[in-house]
């Protein structure tokens, strides 16, 4: 497969102390890569160094051989990368229908009116199987079924790449499996996935190739079963 994203050498500081350090990684097109460690690794900082929403100190980021490192979020957004935040991402005070129709008019590179917007959003709900509540507001929402909104205004942004920041907290094991499913069929659209989480079951059942980050340095990058399998890693993780 294709690299579509090469991350290279980025570090990043905060009052002087080293909290991403020195990381290189590339994502295939079409590939779910796993990103995890304990709650100080770095890999929801990095995560918003890759969405723009914090800027690197050292280091470059490349989309298809395309330095982005100057982009603004929104400019990333528009040439395909689209960051879901663990506790944000949808309009309370609006339909779910509104929410998807929100992400196509403001986040499409194409020129969609409100009509042809409502129609592509209700399409995407129905992928991720939200259909019979697009008019319900956000409030009636479980919090199984608002993490799959988050997906469907994701999707209908047209990204090639999605970053998945905590997106199985809170989740039983069956919604787990559920919306492991629902990303499965994302990334069969040639989607590439960062999946950041702490979750070993869905790091099992999703995940391609996983990183693992301690201190805020890349300490592994193979495959999960084998991760999973070592002890002095694992210790690391916890």
């Amino acid at each position: 497969m294709t690299s579509i994203l090469k991350v290279f050498n980025i570090t990043k500081y905060c009052n002087n102390f080293l909290i991403i350090n020195n990381i290189n990684f590339s994502l295939k097109k079409g590939e779910i890569l796993g990103v995890t460690g304990n709650n100080e690794s770095g890999k929801t900082i990095l995560t918003r160094i890759i969405s723009g929403f914090l800027r690197q100190d050292k280091g470059n980021i490349f989309l298809q051989k395309k330095l982005i490192n100057s982009f603004l979020p929104f400019k990333r957004v528009r040439i395909g990368i689209i960051h879901i935040f663990q506790n944000t991402n949808l309009f309370t005070n609006l339909s779910v229908l509104d929410n998807v129709t929100i992400s196509i008019l403001f986040g499409s590179n194409h020129n969609m009116n409100l009509i042809y917007s409502r129609e592509k959003a209700f399409e995407y709900l129905k992928f991720v199987g939200l259909q019979k509540f697009s008019n319900s507001s956000i409030n009636k929402l479980t919090q199984f079924n608002k993490k799959k909104l988050k997906l469907a205004k994701a999707f209908g942004v047209e990204p090639k790449i999605i970053l998945l920041d905590e997106i199985m907290s809170g989740l039983n094991k069956i919604e787990i499996l559920k919306l492991a499913k629902i990303i499965e069929k994302i990334r069969n659209l040639d989607i590439s996935i960062l999946f950041v989480d702490k979750n070993f079951n869905a790091i099992k059942i999703l995940v391609d190739r996983l990183l693992v980050l301690y201190r805020g340095k890349k300490i592994a990058d193979d495959f999960p079963k084998t991760i999973l399998s070592d002890k002095i890693l694992l210790n690391k993780m916890i």
